[in-house]
């Protein structure tokens, strides 16, 4: 199971999936974590953040990314890059309480976190 963790500039769970820097992807398998890669976010990297209005509608580059996860986890995100996200095979999940990516992982591979806090509605949706 690959779970790959929303992150901000600071190495933090992002709490706005628009902002994100890069993921980080912790692959799981008997129970045990095996591997962990860093994926930067290109479209943020190359300006096209959130606030420019370039992340409505441009969410192929960052679903492939995300393409061989099996969740997504970020402390907030809108219902379009959500539904994105699911309609590809990724479960997106907004997660709270969780500053570090690897416990948000480990705690998500473990079953601790089960449903999805509420998606937020863009102000662009």
């Amino acid at each position: 199971m690959k779970i790959a963790v929303a992150c901000d500039e600071h190495g933090k769970v992002a709490e706005h999936f628009g902002r994100t820097a890069c993921f980080e992807v912790f692959e799981y398998r008997d129970n045990g974590l095996v591997r962990q890669e860093s994926r930067l976010n290109a479209h943020a990297a190359e300006g096209h953040g959130h606030e420019t209005g370039g992340g409505h509608g441009g969410h192929a580059g960052i679903l492939g990314v995300l393409a061989d996860c099996q969740a997504m986890l970020c402390g907030g995100m809108g219902g379009r890059v959500a539904g994105d996200l699911a309609r590809a095979g990724v479960k997106p999940m907004v997660v709270s309480g969780y500053a570090d990516p690897g416990e948000a992982a480990k705690a998500y591979q473990a079953g601790l976190i089960k449903e999805s806090g509420p998606f937020h509605k863009c102000c662009r949706e």
